[in-house]
């Protein structure tokens, strides 16, 4: 898991030291607040600050030894729980109009913890 948190971290870290410098390109102050810049600015700050956080412990698990990730926990691994989760990308993407925002994301929050946590009993995820 150590190599995909570095590449996952560097990317993320690539980013917000991207956005970051082009969020110095605006002004950061307008005359009665903040500018377009502020925003931007501290978004950058802590995106960089997330990014640190995942690189500097999947380096020091990969120094000691944790180099490749599980065959278990390797993506596309699982084809039915990648079809259920595209399946509930669906259900979002046609409900959100017509249910609105609350309904369609908290359906598709209890079927998200349905498909992690198959043993819950339906009542818990819906609480979830």
């Amino acid at each position: 898991m150590a190599r995909r948190d570095i590449a996952a971290g560097c990317l993320l870290l690539l980013f917000g030291l991207m956005w970051g410098g082009k969020a110095l390109t605006y002004d950061y102050r307008a005359q009665y607040g903040p500018g377009p810049g502020f925003w931007p600015f501290w978004l950058s700050l802590a995106l960089i600050g997330l990014a640190v956080l995942l690189i500097v412990p999947a380096l020091a698990a990969y120094r000691a030894g944790d180099r490749e990730v599980p065959a278990k926990l390797a993506m596309f691994t699982n084809p039915p729980m990648l079809l259920k989760s595209l399946g509930v990308l669906l259900m979002v993407a046609f409900l959100l109009a017509p249910a609105g925002f609350v309904i369609t994301v908290g359906a598709a929050t209890t079927c998200y913890v349905k498909l992690v946590r198959p043993h819950h009993p339906w009542r818990r995820s819906v609480l979830i």
